[in-house]
């Protein structure tokens, strides 16, 4: 049996917390270490945390210094504490499915030169409930790469992820960006190891519950850019496929035009927007079919929007509330 490590980020979930804290322990794996990596909160959490901290010892309190806040930074303390054989995520406020720890366990047991698993989702939502299902499939990182830009079961979250924790070595995430640093830091890790096996799993282990007032969903000018400028870091790896170096252009040249398209912009801003647009626009029209549903939606939007322009807020306030993207 291997350990895994459990790295939960924690700010302000009281109302949550518990929970999702039940949900790992409930399922007995007998070689669990939760760390929870408190981030300044404000209310009962860190209280919280204490107290499930001094009732099992697989749990482990961490808070963050003073001169450091924020997720990514919570992360990496997380990181920097864990002795799991097996690295995975959880948020705060989602749950972990019964029999999540032991299907990973297996997982890896069974395939000695795995280093990535990712499992199907269920995202519960106060409206709806669904299946986010993946097509079981092995296949290598440099390929799995590129579903992290263009695949609804894969994308760029942690928490439907497990890592042999040799795979991540000493790649932490980057503290500047305040969106998508969960798909910068995945796309780092397997494009530093191009040949590492992968596992698509169908296997359902994780309930995201979706949070309107999440930060993650706090959709700002400056967090879109920063979407923008993860692609951007990314774009200058080394060591990438000419068609992942392709799709990423592909998406930030979408990013591009939507900033665009919504924000009001100073003339610096237009015309790096504008340099992006031109520059990205053959990869965009190349990889057209990749999103072909989302753009030719977006294009009919653009286009009912000029002639009749108070159908605009309808189609945002739908947007906002079908989109959800980490």
């Amino acid at each position: 049996m291997k350990k895994i490590s459990i790295i939960i980020p924690i700010h302000n979930n009281e109302k949550q917390l518990s929970r999702c804290l039940n949900s790992f322990l409930i399922q007995k794996y007998e070689k669990l270490e939760l760390i929870c990596v408190d981030d300044h909160s404000r209310d009962n959490s860190l209280k919280i945390c204490q107290q499930y901290a001094n009732q099992y010892e697989n749990i482990i309190l961490k808070r963050l210094p003073k001169h450091l806040s924020g997720v990514s930074n919570a992360r990496n303390y997380g990181l920097e504490v864990a002795t799991g054989d097996i690295i995975g995520f959880s948020d705060a406020d989602d749950t972990s499915v019964m029999g999540a720890l032991h299907c990973v366990n297996n997982d890896f047991e069974k395939n000695n030169n795995l280093k990535v698993v990712n499992y199907s989702f269920n995202v519960i939502d106060r409206k709806n409930n669904r299946k986010v299902r993946g097509k079981k499939e092995v296949i290598r990182s440099d390929n799995f790469i590129n579903y992290l830009l263009y695949k609804e079961n894969v994308q760029g979250f942690l928490w439907n992820k497990y890592f042999d924790k040799k795979i991540i070595n000493n790649i932490r995430f980057r503290t500047c960006l305040s969106k998508a640093e969960d798909l910068n830091f995945i796309f780092r890790v397997l494009a530093a190891s191009p040949d590492a096996v992968v596992i698509i799993s169908n296997r359902f282990i994780y309930n995201y519950c979706y949070n309107d007032n999440s930060v993650s969903h706090t959709n700002t000018k400056n967090s879109d850019f920063d979407y923008l400028n993860s692609y951007l870091d990314l774009l200058n790896l080394k060591g990438i496929s000419k068609r992942t170096h392709s799709i990423l252009k592909y998406r930030i040249y979408k990013q591009a035009r939507d900033i665009k398209r919504i924000y009001t912009l100073n003339s610096e801003e237009r015309d790096l927007l504008d340099k992006l647009l031109k520059s990205c626009l053959i990869d965009y029209i190349g990889n057209y079919k990749l999103g072909w549903k989302d753009d030719t939606f977006s294009t009919f939007k653009h286009v009912l929007g000029h002639l009749f322009p108070q159908l605009k807020n309808i189609y945002r306030k739908l947007g906002e509330s079908s989109n959800y993207e980490n």
